[in-house]
């Protein structure tokens, strides 16, 4: 992602106030569904991401959360 090579699981996450703070939840949503394409065979597809913010939360984050899992409309794996 943007020319770095990461790794799942080396290090525990900290809890985080919200989850647009860092690019982690980003890169770990990647890595999903990387892998599922992956386990199904495609090496192409349009996704669908099923995700939720905590009920109280909701309202104030609900925009930025939109716009952080969609900053990029195309993504492209290795």
């Amino acid at each position: 992602y943007e020319g770095k090579f990461y790794k799942v699981g080396t290090v525990r996450q900290e809890v985080k106030d919200t989850k647009v703070e860092d690019d982690s939840f980003y890169l770990l949503t990647l890595a999903a569904v990387a892998k599922e394409l992956k386990r199904r065979g495609l090496a192409e597809a349009k996704v669908f991401l099923a995700v939720g913010l905590p009920l109280t939360r909701f309202g104030a984050e609900k925009n930025d959360f939109i716009k952080y899992l969609t900053k990029n409309k195309r993504v492209s794996f290795k």
